[in-house]
């Protein structure tokens, strides 16, 4: 009867220290694989093995037990680690790190360069500050050499959040809008059209103002986003807990997640008053 107990204890102790484990195969432009294990306790550690260079986007709607807004994994990175309130990015060369920490209505970046990144929620504006960065706006005045520079020391951005809109502005004098109507979600930069999504039934089409664009269609477990011009494609195959994705030219962001609900997800999470990991989604396009 001991031998019996104890034995029963080994193989609980052997099987049951993850409750959920995903497999993810990579194929097409990506190559390798990336295991997603979930703890009892509710730790997850993302472990990829990319081969090739290049980049895949995984997030809650391709593997269940991932944050919505998801991470984007490259060659490089050796792990992700989410334990309670705190993320972890580790690179292969393990000197190289960033860490994400929540703290009621506070978010609090850091990484091994000692850049700083400091989010705080308070009423229905959301505030970013990088006290130790620098941002350079360079303005051309005839497209080649001639240029004027804004400089912007400790520089900041700011949500505000009105109804179904949520504007974006900096300290170097930039602004943006995404506004929801419907089914139909509207980007402006700077007061020109930057890009709108339609959402129609189990396909939704983004364009943006020079004309591309993607159209993604999202068919039982299966996920296809293909671009206008038919060059990128990816495809999301999920089957229990093995995920297949395969890429074609380069992989997207967010695939599977609708711009609607990236900007609502934003809305809803200000309004709410609870800030956590990724509700800052960045609207302005700083060229990096």
């Amino acid at each position: 009867m001991k031998k019996n107990l104890l034995l029963v204890l080994s193989l609980l102790i052997a099987g049951g220290v993850f409750a959920q484990e995903y497999t993810i195969y990579l194929g097409g432009s990506v190559g390798g694989t990336i295991t997603v294990q979930k703890e009892r306790n509710g730790k997850i550690t993302i472990t990829p093995h990319i081969n090739t260079q290049g980049w895949v986007w995984i997030g809650k709607t391709i593997c269940p037990v991932l944050p919505e807004d998801g991470f984007s994994v490259w060659k490089t990175t050796k792990s992700i680690v989410i334990d309670g309130d705190t993320t972890t990015v580790t690179d292969t060369d393990a000197s190289r790190w960033r860490k994400i920490a929540i703290d009621g209505n506070a978010m609090t970046e850091t990484d091994s360069s000692g850049r700083l990144v400091k989010t705080v929620l308070n009423g229905n504006t959301l505030t970013r500050t990088y006290p130790n960065d620098t941002m350079t706006l360079r303005h051309y005045t005839d497209g080649f050499k001639s240029y004027t520079d804004t400089v912007s020391e400790g520089w900041w951005q700011k949500i505000v959040v009105t109804g179904n809109t949520m504007t974006e502005t900096d300290s170097l004098g930039l602004w943006s809008r995404a506004v929801i109507n419907g089914n139909t979600t509207t980007v402006t930069k700077n007061g020109e059209l930057a890009y709108e999504e339609v959402i129609r039934g189990n396909t939704r089409t983004l364009t943006y103002s020079y004309g591309g664009g993607y159209t993604e269609v999202v068919n039982g477990n299966t996920i296809t986003i293909t671009s206008f011009d038919g060059k990128n494609k990816e495809v999301v195959d999920k089957q229990g807990n093995d995920i297949f994705i395969t890429i074609t030219g380069y992989a997207f962001d967010a695939i599977g997640v609708s711009e609607k609900d990236r900007v609502k997800n934003v809305i809803d999470g200000i309004t709410s008053g609870r800030i956590k990991d990724g509700l800052f989604y960045e609207l302005i396009d700083y060229g990096r």
